[in-house]
């Protein structure tokens, strides 16, 4: 085959033009690198959504996207394509470079680049320091080797704008729009992007959602070839808008407890990989090691694959070891102070990072997230408005609030009801807010009081035909009944050997109806199994006579 007249030869050139490489060209549309090779090696054809695919990395025109799609597909020869012949100019831009790697995010990445540039408006959310901006100026960076915005790649960052009236005018001079008085700002923005084909990215727009909204809304609907890619706590709300989610950066959970788990097993999780690269930046003799693992496997567990937090614990590796790092974490909020010099007072820190968000809250959002940080493994709708004591309406715009803002998170559903946490770091500085506002008695009792009753509750139901295992509404509560009982143990004795006494009829009725379902297979089960449900019911007559004898 004349090499001018095969496909494969034509995506190299064209690939070779952009200045990509074949891992490059890989990551950008999605596949493995072998499958590019195979490609150019004219050893497999692309499908037709990976030819349309290629044509969006490969920046094909428009004039010969149906072209290019008929000849990956084998459906006519690519001599009506002409062939690059030199590298393609980069457009224009301001993205900043960092002096540290971008670790993980690889399928992330991969999904936002494929959204481009159909989906024209994508908002990444999540709480601060989860790595939002830094995701999305990866992304510009992969467009700008494509070449998808001809007409330029621009970074607006709008932390330090205080007033909505600043932003028209930051974006005017960020485009160098030549600013008239014949015509009002927003239609000269919308003049100057309307036949450009332009990515913009407006980096946190949490403090000034309204202006934002109203101004992506009036330029995407008069420039039709302009992506706009925000960065927020909270999504814009705007019709089309996709919202995707920044999720914490996965670690190991109880891994390292298994025989056989190296240290070089672990650059898997992209938590690890991020620790060790910047603890290694901060003292140079550091190595992940079999002895070190498990403090390093609690700091990302513990700061919950936060990437600001775990960059920040990392800086600490100069004059402590991880396992002094960890040993810490209970007051992280203060130790995780070592922050860049030159990085924005609000990302120095873990404690400014959070507040940053917290001073833009409503009042009703502002007292209910201290009363949230008593709950431990999630809570339940019904269980917050209880321990807030609020009026439904105050609660639920509250709840509402924080979810939005990035500063709750939704759990996957437990019996049909959904569940919401808190990152440990928001925990502790909701706790610091608790606190300073002299209400954790208070709301500790109230905690207690609905724990208290859901026990009941759930005992009372134990009589009624068909009732599931007793166990199962309680499952997701575990955490909350620990807290609760402790609680108790300090303060109220009489109440906790009630709610002791709950705990262990719920526990040993549990652990009776797992035997009998196991000593039900065989006599020889049956056998087997006496001597253990015999236990049970003494353990469970010694809790009894505790209980009377505390009650007294």
């Amino acid at each position: 085959m004349n090499d001018t007249a095969s496909f494969g030869y034509w995506v190299r050139r064209q690939r070779k033009a952009l200045d990509l490489t074949q891992p490059q060209l890989a990551q950008l549309v999605g596949c493995a690198v072998i499958t590019i090779r195979k490609i150019e090696q004219d050893e497999r054809r692309p499908s037709r959504p990976m030819a349309e695919r290629l044509a969006d990395c490969l920046a094909i025109p428009t004039s010969q996207r149906a072209d290019f799609v008929a000849a990956g597909l084998g459906e006519q020869p690519v001599d009506k394509l002409p062939l690059p012949q030199q590298p393609a100019a980069a457009p224009p831009h301001n993205l900043p470079h960092y002096f540290n790697s971008f670790v993980g995010r690889i399928e992330e990445t991969a999904y936002l680049q494929q959204q481009l540039p159909g989906q024209r408006l994508i908002t990444l959310t999540g709480p601060g320091g989860s790595g939002k901006t830094r995701l999305a100026i990866h992304l510009a960076w992969q467009c700008v080797h494509t070449a998808l915005f001809p007409g330029g790649i621009w970074l607006a960052e709008l932390a330090e704008l205080s007033d909505p009236g600043q932003l028209l005018p930051r974006l005017a001079a960020l485009l160098a729009v030549p600013v008239t008085v014949e015509q009002p700002l927003p239609e000269t923005i919308a003049a100057h992007l309307h036949n450009r084909s332009v990515l913009l990215l407006l980096d946190n727009c949490e403090h000034l959602l309204e202006s934002c909204a109203h101004l992506t809304e009036r330029l995407l609907r008069l420039c039709p070839q302009l992506v706009i890619i925000t960065t927020s706590r909270e999504p814009l709300r705007v019709n089309g808008e996709m919202r995707y989610p920044v999720l914490p950066l996965p670690f190991p959970d109880t891994a390292w407890r298994e025989p056989g788990t190296t240290p070089e097993m672990w650059y898997q999780y992209a938590a690890i990989a991020l620790f060790c690269e910047r603890a290694a930046a901060a003292n140079p003799h550091f190595r992940l090691t079999v002895s070190n693992m498990a403090a390093v496997a609690v700091i990302c567990r513990y700061l919950d694959g936060i990437p600001l937090a775990l960059e920040l614990a990392a800086a600490n590796i100069a004059q402590f070891t991880p396992a002094e790092i960890a040993a810490r974490l209970p007051q992280a909020l203060r130790y995780l102070t070592s922050g860049s010099r030159t990085a924005p007072t609000r990302q120095q820190t873990l404690q400014a990072t959070i507040e940053w968000s917290y001073q833009f809250l409503s009042p009703e959002a502002r007292e209910l997230l201290p009363r949230l940080a008593l709950f431990h493994g999630g809570w339940t709708q019904a269980a917050a408005q209880f321990v807030s004591q609020m009026d439904a309406a105050t609660f639920f715009c509250g709840h509402a609030e924080l979810v939005d803002k990035s500063l709750v998170a939704v759990r996957p559903a437990v019996e049909e009801q959904s569940r919401y946490d808190l990152l440990e770091m928001i925990r502790q500085f909701a706790g610091e807010k608790l606190d300073a506002a002299g209400e954790r008695a208070a709301a500790q009792a109230h905690h207690f009081t609905y724990y208290q009753q859901l026990l009941q509750q759930t005992e009372q139901g134990w009589g009624v035909p068909d009732c599931k295992e007793p166990v199962e509404p309680l499952a997701a509560e575990q955490g909350n009944l620990r807290a609760a009982l402790l609680w108790a143990e300090q303060t109220n004795q009489a109440g906790f050997a009630l709610f002791a006494a709950a705990l262990g009829r719920l526990w040993y009725r549990q652990a009776v109806a797992r035997l009998d379902q196991q000593a039900a297979a065989s006599p020889e089960a049956a056998a087997r199994l006496q001597p253990a449900r015999e236990q049970l019911l003494a353990a469970a007559a010694t809790l009894a006579r505790l209980v009377m004898v505390t009650t007294l």
